[in-house]
C-alpha cells in the first residue's frame, strides 16, 4: 500500500488532435496481487508519437492505454521509478525502460517476471503486440549509463525493435503494392546513426 495520489495523463481527442485535455484520477494506494505502480519521470517526445496517433485504430495504439469520451492517450518510450510494487520480485525503487502514457504515474499487473524486466498481463492486452507490453530493468542493461539517459530515450526509441516494428507497419500501409526488398536500398541511406542522434540529441525534444 502506497499514499493516495492523484493520476494526471494527457489525452488528445482521436479525430480532432487540436482538442486535448488532462484527465485527472484518483488511486486509493491500494494495490492489488502482482500490481506495480510505477512514476514515469522521462519519456521522450518524437515524430513517433505522431505516427502513433495517426495509425492509432489501425494499429491498435490506442487500446494500449484506453480512456473514455472519444480521447485517446499518446504513448511514448521512456523511464519510470517502481514506486509502490505487490509483487514480491519487484522492488520499489526499480528503474524500467517501456512504453508509457503521457502521464505521471501508471499501474500495471507484473507477468513473465525475470531479472531482465517484466510484461504487462493485464487482460485486455492480450491481444496486442506483446513488445509494447514489456518493461526492462535498467539493472539488466550493461550499456545503461543514467548520465545518459537522454541520449538514450531518442537513440533506443529509433533503433529498439519496438521502432522499427512502428517503421516497418507505415510502410506497410502506405506502400502496400511496393515490394519491400525495392525499399530497402532507399531507406537505409535516411536512417541516422547512432552516434549522429547522440550528438544532436537536444534536452528541450525530451520530456
Amino acid at each position: 500500500m502506497t499514499n493516495p495520489i492523484e493520476i494526471a495523463t494527457f489525452e488528445v481527442k482521436k479525430n480532432d488532435w487540436t482538442d486535448t485535455r488532462i484527465n485527472s484520477t484518483s488511486f486509493d494506494g491500494n494495490l492489488e496481487e502482482d500490481q506495480v505502480l510505477f512514476a514515469i519521470d522521462r519519456f521522450a517526445l518524437t515524430a513517433n508519437n505522431i505516427s502513433y496517433c495517426l495509425a492509432g485504430d489501425t494499429l491498435g495504439y490506442w487500446q494500449f492505454f484506453p480512456t473514455t469520451d472519444g480521447y485517446g492517450r499518446v504513448p511514448a518510450m521512456g523511464y519510470a521509478n517502481v514506486a509502490a510494487s505487490n509483487h514480491s520480485e519487484i522492488k520499489v525503487g526499480d528503474r524500467f525502460w517501456g512504453f508509457y502514457p503521457m502521464s505521471n504515474y501508471l499501474i500495471v499487473q507484473a507477468g513473465n517476471v525475470s531479472a531482465s524486466g517484466f510484461s504487462d498481463a493485464v487482460p485486455y492486452r492480450q491481444s496486442l503486440a506483446p513488445i509494447y507490453s514489456r518493461f526492462d530493468n535498467v539493472n539488466a542493461n550493461p550499456l545503461y549509463e543514467e548520465a545518459r539517459e537522454d541520449q538514450d530515450l531518442l537513440i533506443r526509441v529509433y533503433f529498439s525493435p519496438p521502432g522499427w516494428l512502428m517503421i516497418l507497419c507505415l510502410i506497410t500501409i502506405t506502400l502496400a503494392p511496393t515490394p519491400m526488398s525495392s525499399l530497402v536500398p532507399v531507406l537505409k541511406p535516411a536512417l541516422p546513426s547512432p552516434s549522429q542522434l547522440s550528438n544532436a540529441v537536444r534536452r528541450d525534444a525530451l520530456v
